[in-house]
């Protein structure tokens, strides 16, 4: 299969941690914040609600949403930020 030439499964999940692990140095560094990054995926694991459930027990009091989609759309961003 596709997935076995490339190691056995998406490489999606890890591309995503990796980039959330970057944004967050990146943000302590630059500018010296506290900053925690989560991530939620729509149709595997870590799902969406699972992230929430995270943010909601670190009762935060701000939050910022980057959705990594790689376009708006309703049927995507759009229904996601919903």
């Amino acid at each position: 299969t596709a997935y076995e030439i490339i190691g056995g499964g998406s490489p999606i999940l890890e591309y995503t941690n990796a980039q959330a692990d970057l944004l967050t140095k990146s943000l302590q560094k630059r500018h010296d914040l506290a900053v925690k990054t989560y991530v939620g995926m729509r149709y595997w694991k870590p799902f969406t609600e699972d992230a929430l459930e995270s943010i909601r027990k670190d009762k935060l009091k701000a939050l910022v949403i980057v959705p990594l989609y790689p376009q708006f759309s309703i049927s995507t961003s759009g229904s996601s930020l919903r």
